[in-house]
């Protein structure tokens, strides 16, 4: 059955982004180059790149969040009760629809991708796009990659030919896609020493006292009856969470925040309003979080 748009992103879509980088992490992974104004910048390499615009407007964010965060449609196949649309980082376009939430879902260790159930990716409007040869410790892997609609950078691969209907999984590369893109084009901002960390992340680099690099990020948790989620990212992050407090609260951020990060749960502490990551770089986490806000 065919999924019926609940709102659209016209705008953004008319403004994709060209690709301006890859994020330091294995498998090129996608990133942008974006600001709060527009603007064209080139390279060395002498390729062009453009910024998203500022925000979609206050009517385009009100139906967003609306229908994104638990979209019900009367299309839907039968048993669906609900599923989450998710947009491009790069450049907004609406690329998948999940039942459930990206977040939530497993993490492959050898490139942190998100292991999707193939029966689990409701609508998918990405295109084909190459076939890569990887090395992995135990041989060749070869991945037949799935390319954003719109400005065609990779967003996810499957290990079998795209026309295949033997495939179990699809994989979505590490922050490729987010849930709310007006977020992205808000926080994801760029200066002249590359995208800016907020001023709320304090960084520890390596040091006999710690151990190993840290990032610590103020946290706010409100409690919802619906799930873990995050809500906000400011000058605090902005949690919801299922426990009204204590031992089972503390439990449900840790996990919450190592399954999304694909860390282990020793790497998170959260104790008195103050989040800390261990041994994530704070670019990597600034991303990641930005992809799960709502």
């Amino acid at each position: 059955p065919k999924l019926r748009p609940l709102f659209s992103l016209a705008s953004l879509q008319d403004s994709a982004v060209k690709m301006a980088g890859w994020m330091n992490i294995p498998d090129g992974h996608p990133a942008i180059i974006s600001g709060g104004n527009s603007f064209d910048q080139t390279d060395p390499q002498g390729n062009t790149h453009y910024t998203l615009p500022a925000a979609a407007d206050a009517d385009e964010e009100r139906k967003r969040k609306r229908s994104t965060n638990v979209l019900a449609s009367e299309d839907a196949p039968p048993g669906t009760e609900s599923f989450a649309a998710y947009y491009c980082f790069a450049c907004g376009s609406f690329a998948l629809a999940v039942e459930g939430w990206l977040y939530s879902m497993p993490k492959r260790k050898t490139d942190n991708a998100t292991v999707v159930p193939k029966s689990a990716a409701i609508k998918n409007l990405c295109k084909a796009g190459e076939c890569k040869s990887l090395k992995r410790p135990t041989g060749v892997e070869t991945q037949y990659r799935w390319q954003c609609p719109s400005c065609s950078i990779p967003i996810a691969y499957q290990t079998k030919d795209w026309d295949s209907e033997d495939i179990d999984y699809i994989y979505v590369l590490d922050a490729a896609l987010a849930i709310n893109p007006s977020a992205v084009s808000r926080l994801w901002v760029s200066g002249e020493d590359g995208v800016k960390i907020p001023p709320c992340f304090r960084v520890e680099e390596a040091s006999l006292a710690t151990g190993g690099m840290s990032v610590t990020i103020p946290v706010k948790t409100a409690v919802s009856s619906r799930r873990f989620a995050l809500t906000n990212l400011q000058h605090s992050l902005s949690l919801n969470v299922t426990a009204a407090g204590g031992e089972e609260m503390r439990v449900e951020v840790v996990k919450g925040i190592a399954k999304l990060l694909g860390c282990s749960t020793k790497q998170v502490k959260i104790s008195v309003g103050q989040l800390t990551i261990r041994e994530v770089p704070a670019k990597d986490i600034f991303r990641r979080l930005i992809c799960a806000i709502a």
